[in-house]
């Protein structure tokens, strides 16, 4: 069983439900003005996050001036930093955006380590 709101338009809004056989509530998602809003928002910094690789350290947790020295270290950071950032494990509704930041950082030194430095 499902309860979906939908607009004027067919889009959906609200907070869109799914239930199973014995009533307890299995899904829900925010289709609500706000939320829409946080993502356009957020889409519309995409590809536009420029950080070197001292403020991408910086941002995975490295002490300050500290650079990784090989891909492990920046992946074994990244688990550490990421983990409860994850969309899926935090009630905060900004984890998603840190969560995005902090891979777009890992990748940053990833290349970096790799020879694009």
């Amino acid at each position: 069983k499902s309860e979906i709101q939908y607009d004027a338009n067919g889009m959906r809004c609200g907070f869109c439900k799914r239930y199973g056989v014995d009533g307890a509530q299995e899904w829900v998602k925010d289709y609500t003005k706000e939320y829409s809003d946080r993502i356009v928002e957020f889409n519309s910094k995409r590809g536009n996050l420029a950080i070197d690789a001292e403020d991408a350290a910086r941002l995975l947790g490295f002490p300050e001036g500290a650079l990784p020295k090989d891909r492990a270290e920046v992946d074994r950071m990244y688990r550490r930093k990421c983990a409860p950032l994850h969309p899926d494990k935090s009630p905060d509704p900004d984890a998603h955006e840190r969560f995005l930041e902090v891979s777009r950082a890992r990748e940053v030194l990833i290349s970096w380590i790799e020879g694009d430095k």
